[in-house]
């Protein structure tokens, strides 16, 4: 058995780990999960062995569960990823407990180099720590995004990869079509499940191309069709999904819903469409369609939501005790920042290619920026990365 084990976690069929392997950054290079974890256990044997006879004794898998409580809601993430492997009494709370805790944390910045892609990092803006976790080595690797709790990479053979760096679960992807032109990093892809646990779906959005592609994977089986608007006089410029339904932005503010069975969008006639320039993002809430206008030359922001009972574009002038968090590799989400102590009512915006990241109110004014890690000569690419979705990916309701 602990041979098999051994096997499957150099590379089973559908996970790269079988532990999480996130890592304090700061501890890198000077303790291996071994060294970190064997003399504590060694000590704590010896400490059982004087109690043992102690009527009054009560192991760790007999506290009460309010006890536990206060424990995880104090834990780091790597701490409380450990959490579920002391025992099996842990464990079970450690299923119940994991996404309560993922929902209530803030979203961290996932940063990678475009080249070596052996590791990638995570930096916790509530807290500034930062982490690291190790990646299945692949051959000629792009980072085509970051959905879902997934990274999504294309290797050297044209085969799509999407990785959980959390859970270590991977899937791949059939070889995409030959094109003229190779993918580049402008290039971006969502990750979706169908609820089901043997489907799921890719979406490649290139703008290079004017196309975009998608893969539906059942079980075994998937093929990979494509739709191009380069003969259009629109283009796509950011998908999302959304109350089960995948959207789309165009360049002229056009809203349009994906059929998957048809391969074809249909476009939304919308009233009191607003004037935007291509700086814009769409973001998913719980109960919103929200599209994110920036003006980067004066550093703002606008916000609007597109009312789809009344059908017509409306500007958002409160976001309550929520904020948005917008990046440019379709990894934008909004969430609470009550339980972190974030600034609410605001845009967390993060640049391409920079690694400063930039707030800005709702009464489009900034509200400052911080460094997510010291600047180097290695170029690096910065996506959002919410914790919730590691657990619990979107969803899309059905094919049509």
């Amino acid at each position: 058995m602990e041979g098999a084990l051994q096997r499957r976690e150099r590379g089973g069929s559908s996970y790269y780990h079988l532990r999480p392997k996130l890592q304090l950054l700061s501890s890198l290079g000077t303790k291996t999960d071994e060294d970190e974890t064997y003399e504590p256990q060694k000590q704590c044997r010896k400490k059982r062995k004087k109690t043992c006879n102690d009527v009054s004794h009560r192991g760790w898998a007999d506290l009460p569960v309010e006890l536990l409580g206060t424990i995880y809601s104090t834990l780091t993430i790597v701490d409380f990823l450990n959490f579920g492997k002391v025992c099996s009494s842990w464990r079970l709370s450690f299923s119940f407990l994991k996404q309560n805790f993922m929902n209530v944390h803030a979203p961290l910045v996932m940063y990678i180099s475009s080249r070596a892609k052996k590791s990638c990092h995570f930096y916790d803006i509530s807290t500034r720590v930062k982490y690291e976790t190790k990646l299945p080595t692949f051959v000629g690797k792009i980072f085509l995004g970051c959905s879902s709790g997934y990274l999504i990479f294309q290797d050297f053979h044209k085969n799509v990869w999407v990785i959980n760096p959390l859970t270590g679960h991977k899937l791949q992807f059939p070889n995409m079509p030959q094109t003229k032109k190779p993918l580049n990093r402008s290039d971006r892809a969502i990750f979706a499940s169908f609820g089901s646990g043997s489907r799921f779906a890719l979406i490649v959005l290139s703008q290079t191309h004017e196309t975009i592609r998608y893969c539906i994977l059942r079980d075994t089986t998937a093929r990979w069709r494509y739709l191009s608007f380069a003969k259009e006089y629109w283009k796509i410029v950011d998908l999302v999904v959304f109350d089960g339904r995948v959207y789309a932005l165009t360049n002229n503010s056009r809203i349009g819903v994906f059929n998957f069975r048809t391969c074809r969008f249909r476009f939304l006639t919308l009233g009191g469409t607003p004037w935007l320039t291509t700086f814009v993002r769409l973001v998913a809430s719980k109960k919103q369609l929200l599209i994110v206008h920036f003006l980067p030359i004066i550093f703002r922001a606008k916000v609007y939501t597109i009312d789809l009972e009344r059908l017509k574009w409306v500007k958002v002038e409160d976001l309550g005790d929520e904020a948005l968090f917008v990046g440019a590799w379709m990894s934008s989400k909004s969430g609470s920042t009550t339980n972190w102590r974030g600034l609410r009512n605001c845009v967390y915006h993060l640049p391409f290619g920079s690694n400063m990241c930039n707030i800005y109110s709702l009464n489009e004014e900034s509200r400052g920026r911080f460094q997510i890690c010291e600047p180097d000569m290695t170029h690096k690419i910065y996506c959002w990365y919410f914790l919730h979705q590691a657990y619990s990916p979107d969803i899309i309701k059905n094919e049509d």
